[in-house]
Formats: C-alpha cells, structure tokens, sequence
C-alpha cells in the first residue's frame, strides 16, 4: 500500500493557522440539563440533529426514532450538497439541480447520485468504470482522480479513532472515509492511489448511500456518561455529568479536533502535496470538510 509520499520531492510547506476552540464545555456547565440543546443550537459547528441526539443520550432524556431519521436526514443532506454543489464548483460542473427531497423517496435521490442502479459501485472493476461513465458523481470523481499523482496529498496509515481514543485531539483517522475502511472499493483505492482526495471523497459517496439505505451508525453509549454519534465529517463524542438538574461536566470531541492536530489528516496532506499544486488546497479543503473557515499560511508554524 502506498505509504502516503508523493512522487514529487517539493511538497509544499503549507500549515493551517489553527483557529481558537470555542470552549462549548465553559458555556455548559452550571447550566440546567434542559438548556443543553439550545447551547448546542447557539454554539456547535457540527450537524444539529446528531448532536441534539447525542446530548439527550448523555443526559439520559428520551430518545425517539424520528431522531435517529432526523440525524439520518441531515447527514444525508449535508452529503448531497457537497456532492453535488461544492465540489463541482471546484470543476465548472456546478449549476444542476439538486435532487428532489420533499416528497420524494430516497430512490429517486439514489438514482439522482448513482444512475438506474441506484447505488455506488460494489467493486474496484465497476468504480473504474463509474469513474469513465457520464454519471454526475462518476465525473466529479474522475477530476479530482486526475487532479493527484499517486500519493500526493495523501496521509498514509493513521491509528483509527475509537470511543476511548477519541477523547484526545490527537492525529486519528476520524473521518467519513474510517467508516468505510473494509469497502473493496475502498481498498482498492488506498492500494493504486493512497489514502488522498480521491480515497476521501469517495468515502462521502458510500456514507450518502448508508443514509438513504438508513445503514449509519447508530448514536451508541460506550461507557457510562458518554455517548459517540456520527456527523458528515466523521464522528463526535460527547461525555458529561449532571448533578441536582445542572450541568457539572460537559465536553465534546470532533472531528475537527483530529484533523488539524498537529501530524493530523491536513498536516500530512500538506506534507505529501507538491508545492506547484498548491492552488488545489481548497479542493482539499472541501473535501476534509472542516466545519470553521480555515486561514492557510506557508512555512510549518502553527
């Protein structure tokens, strides 16, 4: 497998000046349970529904399934608009309609992104050829397939992230793309090209398919006061303690927070990113889709 280094010997000396954290934490605590969700309304960067979700599981407050289709509806939403509006921006390919939503089943959104099949390729030879046919999303692909050498912009292996390493902002692979890991398609991916854009992007196709076909992972309890939920970019962990109806503990862990730690996912892309193609950053940048502006600045301070 490709080890993340790129055939250029170049790569640009580009870091991300790291924004300050909003301390969410700080606002929460002292506050009543049940002005969690309005704090996390105000404040979070992140998805609404999953995090709602999430903050009534750590508080142990009822929990419906139209919740979990809520988050379900969300992430899909945020999928489709990167899919089909971000990214091809990047390519002149935006200016389509977007597939139709209210009132409409998730089949005719499945055809929208996959074509009569109504679902991504299941195997490296049918992704190959997706990526040659006409299809919208088989385009998009194929650009940012061509945009990147073999191993450019790529970060190699990173430890995974689990319920317990999460809790630290450290270089993990919290990403859409982590839980699709054991996809042949996306090994096959990893294998001819590395762990780079196209390995990312493509993981947002298979997580857009998860959603419609109501396949995501379910907002689960890992140990006792914390609770792990996915979001559009990855996977958020929310821990905290109540005591007499006010809020003692509170903290959460996103993806954003694995992503620009300091040898994170963007860190290694920079690494492995010829200096002459620096003017594709902010495709990279839409791609990992982090949920603040970031400000790129050369040289390797942070």
């Amino acid at each position: 497998m490709l080890d993340g280094r790129g055939r250029n010997d170049k790569p640009t000396q580009l870091r991300v000046a790291k924004p300050p954290r909003l301390s969410i934490d700080e606002m929460m605590r002292g506050q009543p349970v049940a002005a969690a969700e309005g704090i996390l309304l105000q404040h979070a960067s992140y998805t609404n529904a999953p995090l709602l979700l999430a903050a009534r599981r750590v508080f142990d407050l009822p929990v419906t399934p139209a919740m979990q289709d809520d988050m379900r509806q969300e992430i899909l939403r945020d999928h489709v608009l990167k899919l089909w509006i971000t990214l091809p921006t990047h390519f002149g390919l935006a200016g389509a309609p977007l597939p139709p939503r209210e009132g409409a089943g998730d089949h005719i959104v499945a055809e929208a992104l996959f074509g009569p099949a109504g679902a991504p390729p299941p195997t490296p030879d049918a992704y190959e050829r997706f990526l040659q046919s006409d299809r919208r999303m088989g385009a998009l692909l194929r650009k940012i397939d061509r945009c990147f050498e073999a191993g450019e912009a790529a970060t190699g292996k990173l430890d995974p992230f689990t319920s317990s390493s999460g809790l630290v902002a450290a270089p993990l692979e919290n990403s859409l793309a982590q839980r699709h890991l054991l996809h042949p398609v996306m090994r096959h991916i990893a294998e001819t090209r590395g762990r780079g854009p196209l390995w990312r992007a493509t993981a947002r196709i298979y997580d857009a398919y998860a959603c419609l076909r109501d396949r995501l992972p379910l907002a689960h309890a890992p140990a006792a006061h914390r609770v792990c939920v996915p979001v559009s970019q990855g996977s958020c962990l929310i821990e905290a303690r109540a005591q007499a109806g006010r809020i003692a503990r509170f903290r959460i862990v996103a993806p954003d927070d694995h992503l620009l730690a300091n040898g994170g996912i963007l860190d290694r892309m920079f690494d492995t990113l010829p200096a002459i193609k620096e003017g594709l950053v902010p495709l990279l940048l839409d791609i990992v889709d982090p949920s603040v502006a970031l400000e790129v600045v050369p040289g390797h301070g942070t």
